[in-house]
């Protein structure tokens, strides 16, 4: 059985995800806020693994 305060826990957490979810819904997002955020993301790799590092 699971102890009531992590069922309160995890009920908790799931109604956060939730109204994330339906946020993401009602505005999702364009193809320029998906095109820069994959920009930053290959800027970040860029910076965890320069190319020194990468062997090119």
């Amino acid at each position: 059985m699971v102890e009531p305060l992590r069922k309160r826990e995890v009920e908790k957490r799931i109604a956060e995800i939730d109204g994330m979810a339906a946020a993401l819904e009602a505005n999702p997002l364009s193809e320029q806020q998906v095109a820069e955020a994959l920009r930053n993301l290959d800027q970040a790799g860029k910076n965890f693994f320069p190319r020194s590092r990468r062997g090119s």
